[in-house]
């Protein structure tokens, strides 16, 4: 018997080796895990911080992108991207802007974000730039609640800025945690989000996913361990819908319940057999579709280096946004 166990032992360290081999020749490496700081990710954190509750929030100063050509950013102390010259712009209505790196302007000058061309179109306006990279439906309303909260008087109007990537931001689809890379090379962010169970949302916490052990060093124990994340991070399309949905029902209410008007602009990427904006009629949500007719064949709407958009999309979106806004503004 021990020498069958130890030929049985043996058997399985050759296969194990012999599969290691084949892993790492058909171009599978292990990940180089260790205490050195990861390079930046795509959406997060080199230019945020950290927050409890909504992930991370925009770093205050003036932030640069990590690709060519990118303009320098400035991030006031409220975490809010500057959307008009100056400390203070006095204004008869409140705006809130709020969404994801696409309304933050990532790459691009202050003053070619559509933020700051509504402010200069709409003069009796005050639009606050509260977008962050990164962020999905869920972090900019709890982020939307912390600012109603902190308000002395709620804001006239919320704008949340829709594009079809948060559906899968919303439940920490694995493809968004791809990513996601945390502090350290080899561990993996899982954003705040929700997921739907037994027909109610249930909400999580951030995490941070740390490698399994000896997964620097092997190519099986590190494939093993992407295809249990894949597994457990693995989200319907019927999820992802049915969440978003909710969310933004909620979203609706809590601005109605804090006294202030509620408008969701459809940016880009939103897909067309979803429904969505079906949805929002059926369910009296204000929406407005300024998604671009050429944004996936017009090479000058977006960065030269990047997906995000150009200040030339940043322009018409402003010109689409416009007129919404000020009819959202001018209802008593």
């Amino acid at each position: 018997m021990p020498r069958t166990l130890a030929l049985f032992g043996a058997s399985l360290l050759f296969c194990a080796a012999l599969g290691e081999v084949g892993l790492r020749a058909a171009g599978f490496a292990p990940p180089a895990i260790g205490a050195a700081p990861a390079t930046a990710s795509r959406d997060a954190f080199q230019w945020a911080e950290p927050d409890p509750v909504v992930g991370w929030l925009n770093r205050p100063g003036v932030q640069h992108w990590p690709s060519p050509d990118a303009a320098p950013m400035t991030f006031l102390a409220d975490h809010r991207r500057a959307s008009f010259a100056g400390d203070t712009k006095p204004a008869r209505a409140r705006v809130v802007l709020i969404g994801c790196s696409y309304s933050a302007g990532l790459g691009i000058a202050d003053a070619d974000t559509f933020a700051w061309r509504l402010n200069a179109a709409l003069p009796d306006a005050r639009i606050e730039n509260h977008a962050t990279s990164g962020w999905s439906t869920w972090q900019a309303l709890r982020r939307t609640a912390q600012i109603l909260v902190e308000a002395r008087e709620p804001p006239a109007l919320v704008v949340y800025a829709y594009m079809g990537n948060h559906d899968q931001r919303n439940v920490a689809r694995y493809e968004w945690l791809e990513g996601l890379q945390a502090a350290r090379p080899g561990t993996h962010l899982v954003p705040p989000h929700v997921t739907l169970e037994s027909d109610r949302l249930v909400e999580h916490p951030m995490q941070v996913l740390e490698p399994w052990p000896l997964e620097g060093r092997s190519a099986s124990i590190a494939l093993a361990h992407d295809l249990a994340l894949r597994i457990a991070y693995w989200r319907s399309p019927e999820m992802r819908r049915e969440v978003t949905r909710r969310l933004l029902v909620r979203f609706d209410e809590q601005v109605r319940a804090a006294g202030s008007r509620f408008l969701v602009a459809l940016l880009a990427d939103v897909d067309p057999e979803a429904g969505l904006d079906h949805f929002l009629s059926d369910h009296g949500i204000a929406h407005v579709d300024c998604q671009l007719p050429d944004w996936r064949d017009d090479a000058s709407l977006h960065l030269p280096h990047d997906i995000h958009p150009s200040a030339l999309a940043h322009a018409r979106w402003a010109a689409c946004l416009r007129d919404p806004v000020a009819r959202s503004l001018a209802v008593e």
